[in-house]
């Protein structure tokens, strides 16, 4: 980031910890492999607002906006099935569709769009991919196919509880978490 450039930042369900651990394995792997390492500057993670840019002044508001999104949201399973990319430069984990996280993806866009003041429709004509990224920007085309044919050796079937939203900051080098909420149980 440039002296005179507003900060970077984007809006995430982290993967909780122990399968966290599994999935920067993985990452690990992939750089011991092709030597692709970018994907580890943010903890692994399904994006629900992609990266965008603010004065630091707003931060408190995105904030306080993605506090209220949790308080909307009840937790919900993710269901993680394989490994699939967008070739030749993205390889991840697959959740399988999920209509939950399509429902928190819409809010988050939605009102996290307002509070960021850009025009959201170009997100929202993107079908929604979630995935949890493991190699990108580093990883060359000729190590892609790589990649598909030592992990199609792996079977990886896990769930868990999606239980919060994160704001991520970059710091120059890396992915900060600045902020999570909890969604609160609806009755």
């Amino acid at each position: 980031m440039t002296k005179n450039q507003k900060p970077l930042y984007y809006i995430a369900c982290l993967v909780p910890s122990p399968l966290k651990g599994e999935i920067i394995g993985f990452m690990k792997e992939i750089e011991r492999l092709v030597g692709a390492k970018h994907a580890q500057k943010s903890p692994p993670h399904i994006t629900l607002y992609p990266p965008f840019r603010i004065d630091e002044n707003k931060e408190v508001k995105v904030i306080q906006c993605i506090e209220e999104i949790a308080k909307s949201i009840d937790s919900f399973e993710v269901e993680l099935n394989g490994f699939s990319g967008f070739p030749p430069r993205t390889f991840y984990v697959q959740p399988i569709e999920n209509p939950e996280l399509a429902i928190l993806r819409e809010k988050t866009l939605n009102e996290a769009g307002k509070v960021i003041g850009v025009d959201i429709s170009k997100l929202r004509a993107r079908p929604l991919n979630p995935h949890i990224t493991i190699a990108n920007r580093d990883l060359e085309k000729e190590d892609y196919p790589v990649l598909v044919k030592h992990f199609s050796t792996i079977s990886f079937k896990r769930k868990y509880e999606q239980n919060s939203i994160s704001l991520l900051k970059h710091n120059g080098k890396n992915w900060d978490v600045l902020a999570t909420f909890i969604f609160e149980p609806h009755l």
